[in-house]
């Protein structure tokens, strides 16, 4: 889908005489037009793309590239600008997978455990394969009981062990196991807190967590360790307060939003060479918006991987069959992905708009792959004056360049 409509944007401004960048500022949604719902009823709630897209173009300075592509046009290196706007829907609820005919929860659940060493377990029907869950399930724990982070195990996968879950898809594990964790977390955080209370002889509310003690606030010199109140919760149950049973646990299940909308915008700058249809990447920026952000450098990390991964897309990947059905590129010896030579520096911008989900957290794991190839796309039909279908091989471009009716894309509406 967005592909198609990023793609086709550009398509229309070359047919209308018009910058790519005005038609999409005259039909992007602004911060005044949201909450709204678009054709098929989906809710658009914390999410600001018009902002992502000026960000964008100014991470990119893109009057420079505009002028660079110019001074290059007469020759045979040809620049090409391509942008793309992602509106990415996470982490579905209940309500929205049965209107699309799904038969599953959106929900999740978490069980949170103080060990009576003061270390900490937490358990999640979630799966991790590479977005870090170890760490940003983990931080959401440790923050909300004031604990090192290295005292936090998360436990994931193991059905013999952790709750029956959802798994991970649809960029959903921080809004939903991460609200799962906040509120099993915060049981267990205001048990500690009654229990300091009773030790420390002062109310609740006059207790804070962090560092692996209990203190009261404003008076840091009173304090009792977590672990100490860990052990007295298992092994002295008779002198905890009033009406608490022993143990140190908590499972509670979280149900997101009906749906939780991330967004970002991607500026792509390529070089191509109109002699051999070489497609280079010179700069790729990407301003992104996945709510609060529980830990920026694996959200960093999240976006690079999906920006390579939808590169490899546009230029390298792509599946070849004989006629007779036979896969002619079934190894990594002729199925092409991108390395980091031909993946250039991801410069990231961050928007941090919260959503309406516990902790305000919006999925971050597909945004980087849904815009990178559309801007990847766009890039190179900029440079050569046409849309060229992914994967953009050499071949494919210099087929375009002898079509092409002109050298740069909107040179004629940039005057």
């Amino acid at each position: 889908e967005t592909l198609a409509r990023e793609c086709l944007l550009d398509e229309a401004a070359r047919e209308l005489g018009v910058d790519p960048v005005v038609l999409r500022e005259r039909n992007l949604l602004r911060r005044d037009e949201i909450p709204c719902r678009n054709a098929a009823g989906v809710p658009y709630e914390a999410v600001v793309p018009d902002e992502s897209f000026r960000a964008a173009l100014a991470g990119v300075d893109y009057e420079a590239v505009r002028a660079e592509q110019r001074r290059a046009a007469p020759g045979t290196r040809r620049v090409g600008l391509g942008l793309c706007v992602a509106l990415e829907p996470t982490a579905f609820g209940t309500g929205y997978l049965a209107q699309i005919g799904i038969p599953r929860g959106g929900h999740e659940t978490a069980t949170v455990r103080v060990e009576p060493s003061g270390h900490v377990t937490v358990l999640v029907g979630t799966a991790n394969h590479g977005q870090s869950h170890e760490t940003t399930l983990a931080q959401i724990v440790a923050d909300t009981l004031g604990v090192p982070l290295a005292q936090v195990r998360v436990v994931q996968g193991d059905t013999d062990v952790v709750p029956f879950g959802m798994g991970a898809g649809n960029s959903r594990v921080a809004v939903v196991a991460g609200g799962a964790c906040l509120r099993a977390a915060g049981d267990v955080a205001a048990k500690l807190r009654r229990l300091a209370a009773h030790t420390l002889e002062v109310a609740p509310e006059d207790v804070e967590l962090g560092d692996g003690y209990a203190r009261v606030r404003g008076v840091p010199d009173r304090r009792v360790a977590i672990a100490e109140l860990a052990r007295a919760a298992y092994f002295a149950p008779s002198e905890l307060p009033a009406g608490d049973e022993g143990g140190l646990l908590a499972t509670r299940y979280y149900e997101p939003p009906w749906v939780t909308m991330a967004s970002a915008t991607h500026a792509c700058v390529v070089e191509v060479d109109a002699e051999t249809g070489f497609v280079t990447l010179q700069r790729f920026v990407v301003a992104a918006d996945c709510g609060a952000m529980i830990n920026p450098r694996v959200v960093d990390g999240q976006v690079i991987g999906g920006v390579a991964q939808g590169i490899g897309s546009a230029l390298y990947e792509h599946c070849v069959y004989d006629e007779r059905g036979q896969l002619l590129t079934g190894s990594f010896m002729d199925y092409l992905v991108p390395s980091a030579s031909e993946v250039p520096d991801i410069e990231i911008h961050h928007l941090v708009t919260p959503s309406a989900s516990l902790g305000g957290f919006k999925g971050a794991g597909e945004g980087g792959t849904l815009g990178a190839l559309p801007a990847v796309c766009n890039a190179v039909a900029d440079a050569v004056g046409r849309y060229v279908a992914p994967p953009l091989t050499p071949e494919r471009v210099r087929a375009a360049l002898r079509d092409a009716p002109s050298p740069c894309v909107g040179d004629e509406a940039r005057g």
